[in-house]
């Protein structure tokens, strides 16, 4: 007897009330952001600092949802879906546009310091794509100097956003 109901309880949710049985797959698909940082290979300590000195923090999905936003964009770029898309649906500048922007070439010593120092002192916002589990990441060694840099740095925070990626 139960069968029936459940049926039409989910026929109900998704074909007659669309719009509530998208918001209740979503909701349920959707990792939260304690479970996205619960991925990233992040101390505890590590998260409470960037929840208490980063302009914020969300999942992708959450980001994208409030539509386009400025700024630079940092995180792993190449076969990084994620980072194609936030760039592609923002007026997101990449990193690599930035560095030319503050004459700050990728073959100087220092350069990560560098151009996270210009970036502070710079107008704009700062989004920080942060993949799960960063530290044993095969790419991204600059993304990982660059989210050490802040750590060390968390007083450079202030505009910096932090977007969660999904995992792959």
């Amino acid at each position: 007897m139960r069968k029936p109901a459940f049926f039409l309880l989910f026929l109900f949710l998704f074909f007659l009330r669309p719009s509530l049985g998208w918001a209740c797959t979503s909701y349920l698909e959707t990792p939260t952001l304690t479970e996205r940082l619960s991925h990233t290979g992040l101390t505890a300590e590590q998260i409470k600092t960037l929840r208490s000195h980063a302009a914020g923090m969300s999942t992708l999905e959450e980001w994208l949802s409030r539509g386009p936003h400025e700024g630079v964009l940092l995180g792993i770029m190449g076969e990084n879906e994620s980072y194609t898309v936030l760039q592609q649906k923002s007026k997101m500048m990449s990193w690599e546009t930035a560095y030319q922007k503050f004459g700050i070439g990728f073959g100087e010593s220092a350069h990560t310091q560098k151009f996270l120092e210009s970036l502070s002192r710079s107008e704009w916002k700062v989004v920080f794509l942060l993949p799960p589990s960063l530290w044993s990441h095969p790419q991204g060694v600059i993304t990982k100097r660059e989210l050490w840099w802040y750590l060390q740095h968390p007083d450079q925070m202030k505009k910096v956003f932090f977007v969660l990626e999904p995992e792959r």
